[in-house]
């Protein structure tokens, strides 16, 4: 059932990003005390055009690179435009709900904080 769901929703992509080209977004993943903070390259995207959605213990990020609007005739072309898709399993160790996202230079950044239960906590000893 899972697979079937996962092969949806990438159709589901496949058809947003039909006629352009498609990118994975390059990803670092950090884990503080709190939370784990994930930061994504999408390069020319703007937030507008961000999509981050979880469901299921999946995440998934979507982002559009809008297109460049022809100033001449092209003579040379080395920059693609395209669109940026990228899915990750979530541990249920995280709170899914308060899942934040800023988009800041063309990096997209997660914070995916820990449930209580997860976090490391310091027991005090008493005499």
């Amino acid at each position: 059932m899972a697979q079937r769901e996962l092969a949806k929703q990438e159709e589901a992509s496949v058809e947003r990003t039909r006629s352009r080209r498609h990118f994975t977004p390059l990803a670092d993943i950090y884990e503080t005390e709190e939370a784990l903070v994930m930061e994504l390259e999408m390069p020319g995207v703007r937030k507008e055009n961000v999509d981050v959605r979880v469901e299921k213990g999946i995440l998934e990020v979507f982002g559009v690179v809008d297109d460049v609007a022809e100033v001449g005739e092209v003579l040379v072309r080395e920059f693609e435009s395209g669109s940026y898709h990228r899915v990750f399993q979530v541990s249920s160790d995280m709170e899914v709900d308060k899942i934040t996202a800023k988009m800041t230079d063309g990096v997209l950044i997660l914070t995916l904080p820990k449930a209580e239960t997860v976090k490391t906590r310091k027991i005090e000893v008493k005499s």
